[in-house]
Order: structure tokens, then C-alpha cells, then sequence
């Protein structure tokens, strides 16, 4: 009788407040699914905002076995239950060997069930962003034609779902480029991972022509792909050059770089002329890999220029920053829209051969110790400090990430230090104003070099334009809180140059 009883409470619940809780529950940092199969199981009441949640979002590396045979259950019970497929926002598929997707050539056509996917991943080959240019590396990929017809006819089938907006493919050689004039519909577009296109067959087919006349992207990121991908999108961005917002670049780690950043330069001048976000991962080996880019032509609208550096162990130069202090240097002008300038820094430690650091890296390397690390920092400074640029600049933001790319994303937190003021009243290792959650995650070495290394380098800002320093904590952007502390005089700050107070602010567009 008790349980009748209980039921029927949770029936009278209103359906809002049963939402808000399930809700709610998908925020909890741990055993996210366990307890909303929990809460499926409470009531009725339950089931569906608790499955929405469940398999909201699907993520699977088929190369492990493990998963490989996980993926094909998931997939059975969604052809079983083709209503859960709705339910499926976000699917991530990778694989390191090609030959695994025609295994799941029943599995996939699960993804016909999902009609409401917003996000998609599909990565098949070596595994991207892993900052390889092997030769070796075309036996870890797979040409288009060399999919069965029905992966291909289900791949087709999800590229084409109106509700699709996230795009993101890798490892694919080949790849008709009539297929890449329908991805001009999406809104972001991620190509990576030595992707190439069949450029023999007819993009401006009536149907493609009427595709390019409605181009919605407005955020593309290229990592590892060849010139001709490039040229490709350029000619199609070119029916629309003041659509796309956001450009991300990560060129082919040693051969191609020159031939990269060309074509890369051609999109920017022909598709790239409304451009308000421009990211730059460098290659350590090459500086001034990003020329003959330009981006003088855009200083009008770009509001947000992100450059990563790497310190390594290995080749310790003091010139991590010459990209960016190059790229700053073309927009030094007047009339510079630029709001935000985002330092990711990675650290490649010795110690294994992946280029991820242990405990062991941090024990002798100080890069604040040597003056010539620094002077960069000050030269930056200068450049950031100029009488007639740079007027609307607000922040720096200066990002740890981890140096592996398949590394995992940690706990995010903040810490902003004051850019001007005696830095003296604010030792980096004091943990003054520090927001509770680092603490959580500040016991790692890594991150207690990163602290002293960002507040050294935050302290050799003092003189540029920006209201303030943002020191970031961790890679995960869905989770992730930013604080700052403005100069004394700013009214964001109660107190003198001892007392402050902590203010959160919203980072990134």
C-alpha cells in the first residue's frame, strides 16, 4: 500500500518540477547515469526526462573491444525501441582502425532512429590531433568508396538531418565534394584528422548551387587537412564572405605547413571577411608558420584572436610567443576591433613518448627563472600597450590545457590576478581571493607550475589597455567559471590596492 501510495505522490508532482529535478540530476559531477536509471525506475512519472538525459549524448571509441561490443547492444536497443533515438542529441563515433565500421554495418542503422541529432562526430583511421604527418598515415585511413553502401547510405542519411548543426569528420580520404557543399548548411564545422576530397566529381550541381545560396556556417575548424579541403571550402564561402564568425587552424605538424596557411589565406580573403574569432595552433619547429595569413584585412571585425604555445623540456627556446607577437603586430592600428587575446600554454614533458609530463618534469624546470623567458612576456606588453591600438581590449585570458590531445578534460577553475598595483600584495601561492573550486584541483604538479608560471607572466602585463588578467584552470568549456580582478580604480573593485573582491565574469563567445 506505501509504495501505491508513493507512486501516486509523484504523480501529482507537475510535470515541471519532475523535469527540473531529472534536470538537475544530469548535472551531478558523478554516477550521472546510475542515478537517473534510478530515477526511470522511481515512476512513470520519470521514465522519459530521465531516458532524454540518458541518451542525450552517445560517445564511443570502437577501437576497444569493451565498447565495440557495448556500441552494438546500445545500437540494438535503439532499432528495438526507436523512440529512445529521439532522445539523442550529440553521437561521437571514432574508431583507430578503419575495417571496424563495416562490423557494425547492422549497428549503424541505429542512426536512422535519430532524428533529433544536433552534434556528430565521425572519426575513423589514426586518430586526430594526435600531431603526426607520417606517410605511414594513409594505411590508417579509409576512402569513401571503400565503405560499404549502406554505411555510406547512413552516413548520408545523417548528414542530411535538417536538425544537424554540429559537424565533425576525420580520417577520410576521398571524400566527394559534393558531400562538402551539403556541409555548408551546418552551422559548425570541424575537418580534421588528414581528411581529403574527390575533387573530380561536380560540386555546383543545381542542387549544390542552391546549397551555397543559403550557406549557414558561421564556425569552421580545420586541424590536419590538406590544401585542397581548403581551396574547396574557400571557392563555396566565397557565395557568402561575411557569413563565417569563427576560423580554427591547426596545420599539419611538419610537411604541408606552407601550402596550409596559404590556402587558409585564400578562404580568409574570398569567405573570411566577417571574421570576429581567429584561433592559431603553431608548430613549435616552425615559426611564422601561419604566413602569408593576413589578419590586417579583418582587424575591423575580429574581436577575439587565441594563438596555443607549448614550453617543452626538450627545446627550451624563449620564443613560444613569436606568433603571436607577429600576429598582434598586423593589427596595430587605430581602428582595431580586438577585445580578447587567449594564450592556450601546454607543457611537453621528457618523461614519456607521447609528449605527456609526470611529477618528475616539474622537478627542474622553471622557465620564470631564466630573464630571456621572460622578456617575451614583456615584449608582448609592449605590443599590447601601443598609444594608438588596441583601445576596445578588455581581458587576456591565459589557458592551461594538457599537452596530449586525447587527454581527458579536468576540473575548470579560474583565478584572475590584478594587471596593474603592487604585485607583492598578491603571492601567487597564497590563495588569495581563489575561488573554492581550486582547491580541487590544485594538488597535481601541473598545476601548481601552471599557477606560478601564469601569475609570473600576468605580472609582465601591467601596462597593456586590457581591464584585466584571466588566469584559466582545466580544458572543459561546458563546465567552465571565470573570475577577475579589475585595477583599483576600475568600479568592478571594492577596496584599495590590499582588498579586493572577487567578481565573476562570463568568458568566451
Amino acid at each position: 500500500m506505501s509504495i501505491d501510495l508513493r507512486h501516486s505522490a509523484w504523480r501529482q508532482l507537475p510535470e515541471e518540477v519532475i523535469i527540473s529535478i531529472s534536470y538537475h540530476v544530469n548535472r551531478l559531477p558523478f554516477h550521472r547515469i546510475s542515478t537517473l536509471k534510478s530515477c526511470s525506475l522511481t515512476s512513470r512519472a520519470f521514465l522519459r526526462p530521465s531516458q532524454a538525459h540518458i541518451f542525450a549524448s552517445i560517445n564511443f571509441d570502437i577501437s576497444r573491444t569493451s565498447r565495440f561490443v557495448v556500441f552494438q547492444s546500445l545500437c540494438r536497443t535503439l532499432l528495438k525501441n526507436r523512440g529512445l533515438g529521439l532522445h539523442v542529441r550529440e553521437l561521437q563515433l571514432r574508431s583507430d582502425t578503419p575495417d571496424l565500421y563495416e562490423l557494425h554495418i547492422p549497428a549503424l542503422n541505429s542512426f536512422r532512429t535519430m532524428l533529433g541529432l544536433n552534434k556528430f562526430t565521425f572519426i575513423c583511421g589514426r586518430r586526430s590531433g594526435d600531431g603526426t604527418s607520417d606517410p605511414e598515415d594513409a594505411e590508417m585511413l579509409i576512402g569513401w568508396e571503400q565503405f560499404a553502401r549502406t554505411v555510406r547510405g547512413n552516413l548520408n542519411f545523417v548528414f542530411s538531418l535538417p536538425t544537424l548543426r554540429t559537424l565533425e569528420l576525420g580520417g577520410i580520404h576521398n571524400l566527394p565534394s559534393t558531400l562538402l557543399v551539403s556541409f555548408m548548411k551546418m552551422e559548425h564545422l570541424l575537418l580534421d584528422s588528414h581528411l581529403s576530397i574527390d575533387s573530380s566529381m561536380n560540386a555546383t550541381s543545381p542542387t549544390g548551387l542552391m546549397v551555397l545560396s543559403s550557406i549557414r556556417l558561421q564556425s569552421l575548424t580545420l586541424r590536419e587537412v590538406d590544401s585542397g579541403v581548403v581551396n574547396a571550402l574557400a571557392s563555396m564561402l566565397a557565395y557568402k564572405p561575411n557569413g563565417l564568425k569563427r576560423l580554427d587552424l591547426a596545420p599539419v605538424r611538419l610537411a604541408g605547413v606552407e601550402g596550409f596557411s596559404g590556402a587558409v589565406w585564400n578562404l580568409l580573403r574570398l569567405g573570411g571577411r566577417g571574421l570576429q574569432a581567429f584561433e592559431w595552433e603553431g608548430v613549435s619547429a616552425r615559426p611564422h608558420a601561419f604566413k602569408p595569413i593576413d589578419l590586417s584585412t579583418i582587424r575591423t571585425s575580429l574581436r577575439h584572436l587565441s594563438v596555443s604555445i607549448t614550453y617543452s623540456v626538450w627545446f627550451a627556446e624563449p620564443q613560444v610567443l613569436i606568433d603571436l607577437h607577429a600576429l598582434l603586430r598586423q593589427l596595430s592600428s587605430a581602428d582595431v576591433a580586438l577585445e580578447v587575446v587567449t594564450i592556450k600554454t601546454a607543457f611537453a614533458g621528457a618523461s614519456s613518448g607521447d609528449g605527456s609530463s609526470n611529477l618528475t618534469d616539474f622537478a627542474g624546470f622553471d622557465l620564470t627563472s631564466d630573464p630571456e623567458f621572460l622578456d617575451e612576456w614583456s615584449d608582448l606588453d609592449k605590443i599590447l600597450s601601443h598609444k594608438k591600438a588596441f583601445k576596445k581590449l578588455d581581458r587576456i585570458e591565459l589557458e592551461y590545457v594538457r599537452h596530449t590531445a586525447s587527454s581527458k578534460a579536468t576540473a575548470t577553475s579560474s583565478l584572475a590576478v590584478p594587471v596593474r598595483g603592487n604585485s607583492k600584495s598578491f603571492p601567487p601561492n597564497k590563495g588569495f581571493g581563489t575561488p573554492p573550486s581550486l582547491a580541487e584541483v590544485a594538488y597535481t604538479k601541473e598545476l601548481e607550475w601552471w599557477t606560478d608560471t601564469a601569475c609570473t607572466f600576468a605580472e609582465r602585463l601591467a601596462g597593456t589597455r586590457a581591464r584585466g588578467v584571466v588566469i584559466v584552470f582545466g580544458e572543459s568549456k561546458t563546465r567552465r567559471r571565470s573570475w577577475a580582478v579589475f585595477e583599483p580604480r576600475s568600479p568592478e573593485v571594492v577596496g584599495g590596492q590590499d582588498s579586493f573582491e572577487w567578481r565573476p565574469m562570463r568568458v568566451g563567445y
